[in-house]
């Protein structure tokens, strides 16, 4: 997944905080990271649970 600015002819130095584009790009990457994170944190519980290993140990 690439940024946006990749070949933007409006870079400049500092720009991302100005970029509409790369405001929204960066919102839906860490949107889909997060749900990515707690499914991962789902799974990983789940398998612990099996196994019988508790929260601590």
């Amino acid at each position: 997944m690439n940024a946006p600015c990749k070949d933007c002819k409006q870079r400049r130095l500092y720009c991302h905080s100005q970029c509409e584009k790369y405001k929204n790009w960066k919102y839906n990457y860490k949107t889909s990271d997060r749900e990515e994170n707690v499914y991962t944190d789902y799974v990983v519980g789940a398998v612990q649970r099996m196994k019988g290993v508790g929260r601590w140990g």
